[in-house]
């Protein structure tokens, strides 16, 4: 289930979840931490396909996030945003010039790193790991994320 609220926040998860976090954002129920997260969730971004739970991305955490990112970061995720069914790594690596996969494991962790710091959320995602069509595994930028950073990056 997915839901927008008015002021842009993004949920998405199963009813229980985001029912638990809208009960949590009217002040009805104890059952999400500080950084909005319903208790009970697990790993992953607003997601719901029993192994991960809820995390809320809202305008301005994805404003602060995208703000953040500098150099490779910035050049990665604008690489993902392009490509909308993902990168292969090899090609990833050509892009950069990148010798060593450890280069480019550096650039996700740092925008992994940046994604946690914004969404206070210590599980954050931002580029996923999927299976292409074609049978290949490619780097992907999550759904949630996606369409937000694709609002901002379009608006300069």
């Amino acid at each position: 289930m997915k839901m927008t609220l008015r002021d842009g926040t993004v949920i998405d998860g199963t009813l229980e979840e985001v029912t638990s976090l809208v009960q949590a954002i009217q002040g009805k129920d104890a059952a999400a931490d500080a950084s909005g997260v319903p208790s009970g969730a697990q790993n992953g971004n607003a997601k719901s396909n029993g192994h991960q739970g809820t995390v809320v991305w809202t305008p301005d955490r994805a404003r602060a996030f995208w703000d953040s990112l500098y150099g490779n970061k910035k050049k990665l995720l604008l690489l993902l945003l392009e490509k909308e069914e993902g990168a292969r790594v090899p090609e990833i690596m050509k892009f950069f010039g990148f010798k060593k996969g450890v280069q480019l494991a550096g650039v996700r962790a740092g925008i992994t790193r940046d994604a946690r710091r914004e969404t206070e959320y210590k599980k954050a995602h931002v580029v996923d790991w999927a299976l292409g069509e074609d049978g290949h595994w490619r780097y992907k930028l999550a759904g949630d994320v996606r369409q937000l950073l694709m609002q901002i990056a379009t608006e300069k």
